[in-house]
C-alpha cells in the first residue's frame, strides 16, 4: 500500500515523541535516496519509510480507517 498526503495514520507502538493512540496527517510523500518515504507532522517533521523497507510505517502505525474499525470491534466485544 502507498500512502499519499492526506492519509491519516494512527499510532500503535510508542517510539520517542509519538503517543499511542495518537493519530498524525502524512504531510508528505516523497522518494529519497531510492525509498519510498512519508512524513508525518511530529513537531515539525518526523519521516518514515513505506512498505518494503527493514522499518517500514507498519511497524507504528495503522491506518486510521482500520483503528476507527478495530476500536468498534472493541465495543461489541469481537
Amino acid at each position: 500500500m502507498k500512502l499519499v498526503v492526506g492519509d491519516k495514520l494512527v499510532c500503535v507502538n510508542v517510539l520517542e515523541r509519538l503517543s499511542y493512540g495518537e493519530t498524525y496527517t502524512i504531510i508528505d510523500a516523497t522518494n529519497h535516496y531510492g525509498e519510498e518515504d512519508i512524513c508525518i507532522d511530529v513537531d515539525g517533521q518526523w519521516w518514515f519509510v513505506q512498505i518494503g523497507s527493514s522499518d517500514p510505517w507498519t511497524n507504528w502505525f495503522v491506518l486510521e480507517k482500520q483503528w476507527q474499525r478495530e476500536e468498534r470491534l472493541k465495543e461489541l466485544g469481537i
